[in-house]
C-alpha cells in the first residue's frame, strides 16, 4: 500500500500538470484590447499554466501567467499599446488561489504607480488616461515580489498622438490624383511657333515609403496630355497637335506637423519624357511642392498639393578661364517650368 501511495502521487500530479492550459509564446505583434468610443477596454486574466520554454519538445513548467479573456495566456503578458491621452479601462479577474498585488496599471510619465490588489477569485477595474508617451511595463505577484517576474509581466507601450491615429510615416501611402498644369513651352517646343494654350489637366500616382517618423521616400508618376490646332500659316493649313508630357521622379517627403491635417514639403529628382507627333525626348527634370494631407479616417485621406517643375530641355557648357588645375567655366540652360496644382485620395496599408 505504501508503494502504490507513492506511485500515485506522481501520476496525479503529471495528469494536474497536463490540464493546465498552454503558456504559449508572445512575439508582441499584435496590441490587446479594442478601442470602443475613444476608450482602450481590455479584459485580462491572471491564472497558472504549462509553459515549455525550449518548445514543444521541452520540458513543462507550472507558472502565473497574464492572457486576454478568451484567448490563451502568454509570456509575456498581451501588449497594451495605445496612444497618448487615451482612456483605458482594463480589467483583471484572478484565477490564482492567493492575493495578486498589480504594478504599472496607472498614468505613467509621472511617479510610481502605487500597487493595486485583486483577491483572488475576484475581478478589479483599473481606469485611467494613459499618459505622455513613452516605453513602459506592467507586472504582477503573488508572493509581494518587489520586482517584476518575466512570467507574470507585459509591455506597456505609450505611442505619440499621431501613431495609433495611422498618421505618422509607419504606413505606405498610395496617393492617385489629378489637376490641372500650367505651362505651355512644351507644345511650343513640339510646333515650332507660339501657342495658345497655357497648360492641360494631368493625373498621375504617388507612392509614399516610410523613412523616418517626419519623413518618406516619395515616387511620383504623373501625366499630361494637351490638343491643341495652329491655324493656318505661310500655306500651310491647319495643323492639329498632340503633346503629351509626363514625369518620372523620385525623392522625399518631409511632414511640418501632425494629426488629422498635416502640412508638408516635397523635393524629386527624375527624368521627363515629352512627345509630339511620334517623335519623344527624355531630360532630367526636378520639382518642389507642398502642400497639406487631411485624414477624416486612420486609412484614407486628402492630399492637397502645389508642384513646380523645372525640365532641363538643352544645356552647353564653355570653360571660360583655365589655369593650374583650376577652370572656370559657364553654363548655358534651356529650362522650361511647369506648375501643377492637384487633388488626390490618398490610401494607407
Amino acid at each position: 500500500m505504501i508503494v502504490a501511495a507513492f506511485l500515485w502521487a506522481p501520476v496525479r500530479s503529471l495528469a494536474a500538470e497536463r490540464s493546465l492550459p498552454v503558456v504559449a509564446p508572445n512575439d508582441n505583434q499584435r496590441a490587446a484590447g479594442t478601442l470602443d468610443n475613444g476608450t482602450l477596454k481590455i479584459a485580462l486574466r491572471a491564472a497558472m499554466g504549462r509553459w515549455q520554454p525550449e518548445g514543444p519538445g521541452g520540458p513543462s513548467l507550472e507558472i502565473e501567467a497574464f492572457g486576454e479573456i478568451g484567448r490563451s495566456l502568454t509570456v509575456p503578458g498581451p501588449l497594451i499599446r495605445i496612444v497618448e491621452g487615451t482612456e483605458m479601462s482594463i480589467s483583471i479577474r484572478n484565477e490564482l488561489g492567493a492575493e495578486l498585488v498589480v504594478h504599472g496599471l496607472c498614468t505613467r510619465g509621472g511617479s510610481a504607480c502605487a500597487p493595486a490588489t485583486v483577491p483572488a477569485e475576484q475581478t478589479r477595474e483599473f481606469r485611467f488616461t494613459s499618459g505622455p508617451a513613452g516605453t513602459y511595463h506592467y507586472w504582477a505577484s503573488t508572493i509581494g515580489a518587489p520586482v517584476p517576474f518575466r512570467e507574470l509581466a507585459g509591455a506597456f507601450v505609450v505611442d505619440p498622438s499621431r501613431v495609433a491615429e495611422g498618421q505618422t510615416g509607419d504606413r505606405v501611402e498610395v496617393t492617385a490624383f489629378g489637376g490641372y498644369r500650367f505651362g505651355g513651352e512644351f507644345y511650343e517646343i513640339a510646333s515650332g511657333r507660339p501657342v495658345d494654350a497655357d497648360g492641360a489637366p494631368s493625373f498621375g500616382v504617388v507612392l509614399n515609403i516610410p523613412f523616418t517618423l517626419d519623413t518618406q521616400i516619395e515616387a511620383l508618376i504623373t501625366h499630361q496630355q494637351a490638343r491643341f490646332t495652329l491655324p493656318a500659316a505661310d500655306g500651310v493649313p491647319d495643323t492639329r497637335f498632340r503633346v503629351t508630357v509626363d514625369h518620372y521622379q523620385v525623392g522625399g517627403l518631409t511632414e511640418l506637423g501632425s494629426g488629422r491635417a498635416r502640412s508638408f514639403l516635397t523635393g524629386l529628382l527624375g527624368l521627363t519624357r515629352y512627345e509630339s507627333s511620334g517623335d519623344h525626348e527624355l531630360r532630367f527634370s526636378g520639382s518642389l511642392g507642398g502642400g497639406v494631407k487631411l485624414f477624416p479616417k486612420p486609412r484614407v485621406g486628402v492630399r492637397l498639393e502645389g508642384r513646380i517643375f523645372a525640365t532641363v530641355v538643352d544645356a552647353d557648357a564653355d570653360a571660360l578661364v583655365c589655369g593650374t588645375g583650376i577652370c572656370l567655366g559657364s553654363i548655358d540652360a534651356w529650362i522650361v517650368w511647369q506648375a501643377e496644382f492637384v487633388t488626390g485620395v490618398v490610401v494607407r496599408f
